[in-house]
């Protein structure tokens, strides 16, 4: 198999195992800003109170995430650095998040 189409193949393989996380960071950073928005002295008691429910709940989410992401495993023919760098970002995103969760959670 010619080299490209091996290196494609390979990227097409890293990006399948990236994507979901990705996505789900994406989506959570999205939802964290509502909820910042909704917690923040401005809004209703009931809004902040529903808020911090959600908050709470995307909590539990990351950490789900965080254990999966921790069970991704490198291809066996290879060491990826930039597989191991989106995966260091990744985790680092997710803590970033969560500790952002927390504090809209109260």
């Amino acid at each position: 198999m010619a080299k490209a189409k091996i290196d494609a193949q390979k990227l097409r393989q890293r990006d399948a195992m990236v994507l979901p996380f990705k996505r789900n960071i994406a989506s959570l950073s999205i939802r964290l800003d509502k909820w910042q928005s909704s917690a923040r002295q401005g809004g209703s008691l009931a809004e902040r109170t529903e808020a911090q429910t959600l908050a709470r709940d995307a909590i539990a989410e990351v950490d789900t995430q965080l254990v999966k992401l921790a069970d991704v495993k490198f291809p066996a023919e290879t060491q990826d650095k930039a597989f191991a760098g989106d995966l260091e970002t990744m985790q680092a995103n997710y803590s970033r998040i969560r500790q952002a969760l927390k504090a809209v959670a109260g």
